[in-house]
């Protein structure tokens, strides 16, 4: 059972897990506190020193913007992984099941 339908179930549930994680990260309250506003803290601490904040803030905005698209392209690339794999294995059962009966 394990060997059968562990792997169904992985791959099934694989991309809504990532695209989770994605929204986890953007619109929780945990996400927000733990990323955004320590990121927002770090920058305001780092662009004191010079005084001046945009640079440091808008540092922060691109950090903040590249690890959200990467996390979604993740979500992406193993979405279309799963999909060319299960028309890959849809495509050998068609192969096995046209053998015409004699």
């Amino acid at each position: 059972m394990r060997m059968i339908l562990l792997p169904q179930a992985v791959t099934a549930m694989l991309p809504p897990i990532v695209a989770q994680l994605v929204v986890a990260l953007k619109d929780t309250a945990l996400g927000y506190q733990i990323t955004y506003v320590e990121a927002v803290r770090q920058g305001i601490q780092a662009g004191s020193a010079y005084s001046n904040y945009i640079p440091a803030l808008l540092v922060v905005a691109a950090v903040m913007i590249a690890i959200n698209f990467a996390l979604s392209q993740l979500a992406v690339t193993v979405e279309n992984k799963l999909r060319k794999g299960r028309k890959h294995v849809a495509k050998a059962a068609d192969r096995q099941v046209a053998v015409p009966a004699l």
